[in-house]
């Protein structure tokens, strides 16, 4: 249900949420404590990057090998730039495209001032050069650019903990470092995963 306000007791700590109901009414459910992104709390949270992404429908593979699936790191010192720009494609294989389709997104962090401007596609293109050359003939494809969004605190005075927005990687290192951040911050230790791995070698 969407988050119309975010309810904070006399100290400042967050409480509960308000949200509507079934019956159309707002309700109200209590907490302890509240994780969301920045999109909940962008009053809480400042810019630090600008990723652009390209997200284009195939009807091909784009690796040599005909793999379903694949990820290309292109290098910011191979291609000329400041950062690495990020190809990831996907297929039915993974129950994410029609058969025979292949979704390929590429990603860069950019600091091209054009891309908030009306030039936005070309700028796009511009920055994503290098990536876009590797899908070869595209069926069709979409741009979008967001903010990357930190949080100004971390959390523990007023009980709302925040994440990272997603960066431009497609490995989602940076996704799971902010995941484990979190817990950290949560609970105020590290998350230990020790218990729960499994030796795979080990006979039944």
């Amino acid at each position: 249900k969407p988050v119309e306000k975010v309810v904070y007791d006399a100290e400042g700590k967050a409480c509960g949420v308000i949200s509507v109901g079934e019956d159309g009414k707002q309700a109200f459910a209590s907490c302890k404590l509240i994780v969301g992104d920045p999109t909940y709390f962008p009053e809480k949270c400042k810019k630090t990057q600008k990723v652009v992404r390209c997200i284009a429908i195939l009807s091909h593979p784009i690796t040599p090998g005909n793999e379903p699936s694949c990820q290309i790191i292109l290098p910011q010192n191979q291609t000329g730039r400041n950062n690495d720009i990020y190809v990831f494609c996907v297929s039915a294989s993974h129950n994410v495209a029609a058969e025979g389709k292949y979704i390929a997104f590429v990603s860069t962090i950019t600091t091209n001032p054009e891309i908030d401007g009306p030039n936005f596609r070309k700028a796009a293109e511009g920055e994503l050069k290098a990536g876009l050359a590797l899908l070869g003939k595209v069926d069709s494809h979409f741009m979008d650019s967001y903010d990357i969004m930190v949080p100004n605190e971390d959390g523990t005075k007023d009980k709302t903990y925040i994440s990272k927005s997603y960066d431009a990687t497609s490995h989602f290192e940076g996704t799971s470092d902010d995941v484990m951040d979190l817990y950290q911050r949560i609970y105020g230790k590290p998350l230990d995963l020790s218990k729960t791995m499994v030796d795979l070698q080990q006979e039944d």
